[in-house]
């Protein structure tokens, strides 16, 4: 993290003068008289602790609005009456907290009445269905994965590690923290990538159902995060998470874990603050199943150009895999300052990571030095001004800023992730290599020529010193402004308001194998090197021709700010207006939302004749794209039929932008496309529009005793304009050939039924219960699913299928056991502890049994059929015909509390995947089957092969594709890996003060 960004992180977070905002809700109201039911008029309702409150009306009503989320004590005065203090008081974003005061006239001044609440189990204001994890449970559940948190929800789906809403695609999902977007799918170019700590949330939300024209983002659902608000009294915490000890527990291992995590809160003058920061550092930032193998020393067969009968000792220790180390810190904060007409609000969210990479972690055994780094720092800053022109009316002002800044490097050669092209040519100079590393004098064969792998037996090992990256940076900025208004007239909350955001995304990258080709160049002409540094046309040429470059930034890294290879500047703008009419017996919730869409794409005028330049190999592009427009009507309705029972109904229509990492390409990569000479699964798309979902839902919320209750929600939702790939011919006689680009012409139709049970604490015990029966289906799952068919120019058909992603049935059971307060259990050793547990289950999701040929594909892969290039797969069923198996994870915590002096200290132990359950998440095409990829049990396949190669092939296979998943990762990923997490012990201390 640089030092400025510290600066100015800490100046705005310190400093009064600045301003906070996040998702509020409301407190509403009616104050009688406890003997006679008269209303009280003119009573002073407060929230204690603050300068909100309002007085009640001539009918005994009242309601505070803009209220940030969290729990509160409430008192109501009256002269010649007790004053009433409700304590416990929990406020959710979004939805009215109904809290009605019963006065008891008293002839002593200063007389008050204490009480209690109870949270409601049923909210008979909210339209549509709501998922949320409050901070209480957030503190005790057995995880502190985010991922986690959002499978809990019935209607989420997660899947290969992305979240999927209610059969919506992962990129159709929003994130919000304090109500400001934060970015779509993880990892795309508009990444979530902004971090939160848990111990700063005050709640996760889940929008997994209709929402308030207020909010936009997600086609099919938001995520929306909110921190905690500052304490009137100074309130901290310290902990410390270790998985040090895990090794001594059977087949756990210890991956290097250590957390460190702080918390404090107070007032400060006439501001409240809170602020968390958190510290990571792990060896293995994914631990996955592995199992060590030794073979001892086996002889180079030099098949890959590597000096026959060099030796090494092939070996690995499984478990902990090298080379995979994540060090990240974490800070989030927020400051509220009450001057009284006027509330101000500051929040901020600031992230750094730093990562080695090994994406194929038994080739890299031997050259761990040589992996990639990649520096990731995120940031989010939102101040909003509210100003309360009544105790009914208050008008907000937002603006924010985020920034996500990536980089990928050699950091043998690149320092700090900051781009130097002439020391990123020495990443593949023998010269600089052998400088850089002395054990690595020699690894090359000439000056320009990068050292050959090992062969052993048909596996190929990078050797030590092998270039493992070239370079890649990716910076994005987006400003948001927003301003609106809430009004309370009778019975009506009305909202109207408009928002603006703006981005700034720039995107560079020279590869490893570019940087080997201008190498080799170099070793012909010398004098390419210098032109390289320089920045001439020649060498401009020669980076294009390897597709080197990008947008904002020219072919040597140079940031470009005008013409066509100008930064994207995506702008969305929106409207709304929305009224929430709370009747006795009727909440009606209508709204309609107006979303432009600036997505900043080229428009091909001529998809025949693309004005492809192949002498300067560049695509020669002048017009833009239109924006679009989408008007979005949502309507809810609630009907309370009693205190504990609601029904609601919901209808409404939600659009988002597709993620932008398939919008955006430099025209470099473009022109490579058009060339014909290379397979491209991830083209660039022209004149894309957004993603539109239409919903309907049904719901039925009951409280059934005075401490549980549950709610059954029926949806159907279909969903227009989703990605996927067309190919465009071009004119005979035209450069170039034909080429593939992402279109708008995917939709599914999806429909399900979600069950919550939820309690209140019952004596020790707690539960909360999840399930989610869900169908699923689509033209296709991905925006490259139809890859196949548009390469071997079929039209598909246009019937759809079940999604890829589509998991039958899905499931959580949240059981809490404490003692708490009084209750010290047998022999008063267990007080102030507990255990939380957490159990998942899932039904597997769909996939298709395929068959063949190896294709092109080495000896080291076998067979495998890969997703990411499907010409040779032949479906041998119906699409989605199989089901991977059901997969179970139970997570448990256990942990005790106890005084050390004058605080509060406690142990915890977090164990995931307690039963270290090999849950099977994908298996292979062929076979059905996550054990067997179908490659040596089928002559047909491996016979020759196996005959052609040393005897140590079949044993090498075994040990590293089957038992190890090298084949299946290189192809799919870490992200998409065939089992699950193992079993993972941390033990933590922590203290309150």
């Amino acid at each position: 993290m640089s030092m400025k960004r510290l600066v100015v992180f800490v100046v705005l977070v310190l400093v009064p003068s600045v301003v906070f905002a996040g998702i509020d809700g409301k407190i509403a109201g009616t104050v009688t008289d406890a003997e006679t039911n008269n209303p009280l008029a003119g009573t002073n309702v407060i929230i204690v602790g603050t300068q909100m409150g309002a007085s009640t009306d001539a009918e005994g009503k009242y309601i505070i609005l803009n209220v940030p989320i969290g729990t509160y004590e409430i008192r109501a005065t009256f002269i010649g009456y007790a004053s009433v203090t409700v304590e416990n008081v929990k406020v959710n974003s979004d939805l009215t907290t109904n809290l009605d005061f019963e006065m008891p006239t008293t002839d002593v001044a200063g007389e008050a009445v204490v009480i209690v609440a109870e949270e409601p189990l049923v909210n008979l204001t909210a339209t549509s269905v709501v998922r949320s994890v409050p901070a209480e449970l957030l503190k005790n559940l057995a995880t502190r994965s985010g991922l986690t948190f959002m499978g809990l929800q019935a209607g989420v789906v997660i899947h290969n590690r992305a979240v999927f809403i209610r059969g919506g695609r992962s990129d159709e999902t929003g994130y919000q923290i304090e109500g400001v977007t934060s970015g779509a799918a993880v990892g795309s170019t508009g990444g979530a990538n902004v971090t939160t700590i848990p111990e700063a949330l005050a709640e996760v939300k889940i929008l997994v159902g209709g929402f308030s024209a207020d909010v936009g983002g997600g086609a099919a659902g938001i995520v929306q995060q909110t921190f905690r608000t500052g304490t009137s009294s100074m309130h901290g915490s310290i902990a410390f998470e270790t998985d040090g000890p895990a090794e001594s527990f059977g087949e756990t291992f210890s991956y290097g874990y250590n957390d460190l995590t702080a918390t404090l809160s107070g007032p400060l003058g006439g501001l409240k603050y809170f602020v968390a920061y958190r510290k990571t550092q792990q060896d293995d930032n994914t631990p996955q199943f592995f199992k060590g193998f030794d073979f001892g020393y086996l002889q180079d067969t030099g098949v890959d150009g590597g000096t026959k009968g060099d030796s090494a000792d092939v070996k690995w220790e499984g478990g902990k895999v090298p080379g995979r180390s994540h060090e990240h810190w974490i800070l989030n904060g927020n400051l509220q300052y009450d001057l009284n007409p006027l509330v101000l609000r500051f929040s901020g969210a600031f992230s750094t990571h730093e990562r080695r990479l090994s994406s194929s972690p038994i080739r890299d055994i031997f050259n761990l030095d040589r992996l990639a780094q990649r520096d990731d720092e995120n940031s989010l800053y939102n101040l909003k001004a509210s100003y309360f022109l009544s105790d009914k009316t208050v008008i907000n002002a937002n603006i924010s800023r985020s920034t996500i800044d990536q980089f990928t490097y050699d950091p043998n050669f690149i320092a700090d992730g900051k781009f130097d092209m002439a020391k990123q040519l020495d990443s593949g100079d023998s010269l600089a290599v052998a400088n850089a590393n002395s054990e690595w004098i020699g690894a090359y064969p000439s000056r320009y020529v990068n050292p050959s792998p090992y062969n052993f037996a048909g596996f190929r090992f990078d050797r030590p010193g092998q270039l493992q990256t070239g370079y890649f940076k990716r910076e994005q900025t987006y400003t948001d402004i927003s301003a609106g208004i809430i009004t309370q007239y009778g019975s009506h909350e009305i909202r109207a308001g408009a928002s603006l955001r703006s981005g700034e995304i720039r995107q560079f990258g020279l590869g490893g194998g570019l940087t080997i080709s201008l190498n080799s160049q170099i070793g012909v002409d010398p004098t390419l090197r210098d032109e390289l540094i320089n920045g001439t046309d020649r060498a401009r040429l020669a980076i294009r021709r390897g597709s080197g470059g990008g947008y904002g930034y020219d072919e040597f890294g140079n940031e470009v700010n005008e013409g066509p290879d100008d930064a994207k500047r995506p702008v969305f703008t929106a409207f709304y207006v929305n009224d929430k009419i709370e009747f006795n017996d009727i909440i009606v919730n209508v709204g309609v939302r107006v979303d432009n869409f600036d997505l900043d794409t080229w428009h091909l005028a001529d998809s025949a004749d693309p004005n492809y330049d192949k002498t300067n190999s560049i695509l020669n592009l002048s017009e833009k794209a239109k924006s679009t427009t989408e008007v979005q009507p949502r309507f809810g309705l609630a009907f309370p039929i009693s205190e504990r029972m609601v029904f609601h109904l919901q209808y409404g229509k939600f659009a988002s932008f597709p993620d932008l990492i398939n919008a955006y390409k430099g025209r470099p990569a473009m022109a490579f496309a058009l060339g014909g000479a290379v397979f491209i699964p991830n083209p660039v798309g022209f004149d894309l529009e957004p993603i539109v979902s239409t919903q309907y839902e049904i719901g039925f919320n009951y409280q059934f005793t005075d401490e549980a209750s549950f709610d059954l929600t029926a949806y159907y939702k279909t969903t227009e304009g989703q990605l996927t790939i067309d190919r465009y011919k071009i004119n005979p006689g035209q450069d170039g050939g034909d080429y593939n680009v992402f279109v708008n012409g995917d939709f599914n139709v999806t429909r399900g039924f979600e069950f919550t049970l939820r309690t209140r604490r019952v004596g020790r015990i707690q539960t909360l219960i999840n399930y989610t029966l869900g169908f699923a289906k689509g033209t296709n799952s991905f925006p490259n699913s139809r890859l196949s068919s548009t390469e071997r120019d079929i039209r598909p058909p246009k019937y759809i299928t079940p999604l890829r992603f589509e998991q039958r049935h899905r499931g959580s059971i949240i059981f809490d056991y404490r003692f708490a307060g009084d209750d010290e259990g047998p022999g008063g050793l267990f007080a102030n502890s507990g255990v939380n547990a957490l159990i998942n289950f899932n039904s597997g999701h769909t996939f298709t049994l395929a068959t063949g040929s190896g294709a092109q594909r080495r000896a080291e892969s076998g067979a495998l059929i890969n997703d990411a290039d499907p010409r040779s797969r032949v479906p041998s069923e119906p699409i989605g015909g199989s089901t991977t198996p059901w997969t179970f994870t139970t997570d448990l915590k256990l942990d005790k509390g106890f005084r050390l002096g004058n605080l509060n200290a406690g142990v915890y132990v977090f164990i995931s995947n307690v039963f270290n359950r090999r849950n099977v998440l994908n298996v292979y095409n062929r076979t059905g089957d996550a054990y067997d990829d179908g490659f040596l049990t089928n002559p047909e396949l491996s016979e020759k092969i196996v005959a052609a190669l040393e005897e140590e092939y079949v044993p090498l296979y075994r040990a590293i594709n089957l038992e190890n998943r090298q084949h299946w990762i290189d192809d799919r990923g870490l992200a998409r890996d065939l089992f699950d997490t193992p079993r993972q012990i941390r033990i933590g201390v922590k203290l309150d003060f």
